[in-house]
């Protein structure tokens, strides 16, 4: 297992103010979009993918909002890494407050680079 700290990455913030009712369903969506990105880049980092590959996500699972986040809240998000040789699991967390708020788990595999479009 490999963890951000082990590549000198102690936290990576992340802030959204909702700004109606709607706006708890776009911040979970926004959360999961940081996690997803953020995932990607540590597994692009530390991964010897084959060549003319690069990761791509290919399923989540074991999502669970696991407390509310008010608007304004700071959100710390963790990537832990278990590399495969042309796939990747990564445990996904957000923290808010030393309290874990949000879990997720991402499949990440190798995709023809040709094939692969870039997660935007």
């Amino acid at each position: 297992m490999l963890f951000l700290s082990d590549l000198g990455l102690d936290l990576v913030e992340f802030r959204i103010q909702p700004r109606d009712a709607h706006g708890i369903c776009r911040l979970e969506t926004l959360l999961l979009d940081a996690q997803i990105r953020l995932a990607l880049e540590v597994a692009a980092e530390v991964t010897h993918w084959p060549s003319g590959t690069r990761p791509a996500p290919s399923r989540m699972t074991h999502v669970k909002m696991r407390s509310f986040i008010p608007p304004g809240a700071t959100l710390v998000i963790d990537a832990e890494l278990a590399p495969r040789a042309t796939e990747a699991t990564l445990k996904l967390s957000a923290r808010m407050d030393d309290k874990t708020v949000a879990t997720a788990r991402l499949e990440v595999v190798a995709r023809k680079r040709e094939n692969a479009r870039a997660y935007q």
